[in-house]
């Protein structure tokens, strides 16, 4: 068994199939439990953003959760890509989506609105 590795090591041993210290870890974040464990659980690294999903999470929670408003459900979507990219590392994943085309909401809605009393996505 390899000695301790560098996130990068020990992907690239496992890829071909060599030992490592142990088996690499992969962190997928639903854009809610992003919010929630950075407000609960560990802050984010930047000031700005773990300020935001903390707000964002007491409006959640406070708003009925799942069955609150459309923008209490919708506005957690906002880190989605951050979540599984820069967090997922920062709470010590060795593999992250860096790609927003995969993963964000953004990389497929052009414009959100609200009409008629709904939020619409184009």
């Amino acid at each position: 068994m390899a000695e301790t590795m560098t996130s990068r090591e020990r992907v690239l041993a496992t890829l071909k199939g060599l030992p490592v210290d142990r088996a690499p870890v992969f962190y997928w974040l639903n854009p809610h439990a992003t919010c929630r464990m950075i407000a609960e659980v560990q802050a984010a690294r930047s000031a700005p953003i773990t300020w935001l999903a903390r707000r964002l999470w007491k409006r959640f929670r406070a708003q009925g959760e799942l069955d609150g408003g459309e923008w209490t459900r919708g506005l957690p979507l906002l880190f989605e890509e951050y979540g599984n990219g820069e967090y997922a590392l920062q709470l010590g994943a060795d593999i992250s989506v860096q790609s927003p085309a995969l993963t964000s909401p953004s990389a497929f809605a052009t414009s959100v609105r609200k009409r008629g009393g709904r939020l619409t996505f184009k």
